[in-house]
């Protein structure tokens, strides 16, 4: 299996509340502006399944991908990161 760093965000500060709260990324935060503040955890391995892959989108952003090149989606369930895919939802285990 492959790993990937996977950070945990905290959104401390936006225009609206229903922004603030915490997310999963595969960049760093780094988005400050003066309308929103945050900060993460400094990323943390995870185990990617073999049949997948971390790669570029259209613009730029890694994302991550299944064995047929459709994307998943990356979400925090119970806490712990869990990829979306069209097979089912599969919970990343952390790497040793």
């Amino acid at each position: 299996m492959k790993t990937v760093k996977i950070y945990t965000y905290d959104i401390t500060e936006a225009t609206s509340i229903h922004e603030q709260g915490n997310g999963i990324s595969l960049a760093p935060w780094g988005n400050d502006t003066s309308h929103i503040k945050g900060n993460d955890d400094g990323g943390k391995d995870y185990m990617l399944p073999s049949d997948f892959e971390v790669a570029n989108d259209t613009s730029g952003q890694l994302q991550i991908y299944d064995n047929n090149g459709e994307y998943c989606e990356l979400t925090l369930r119970d806490g712990k990161p869990t990829l979306i895919t069209l097979g089912g939802i599969i919970s990343l285990r952390a790497a040793q």
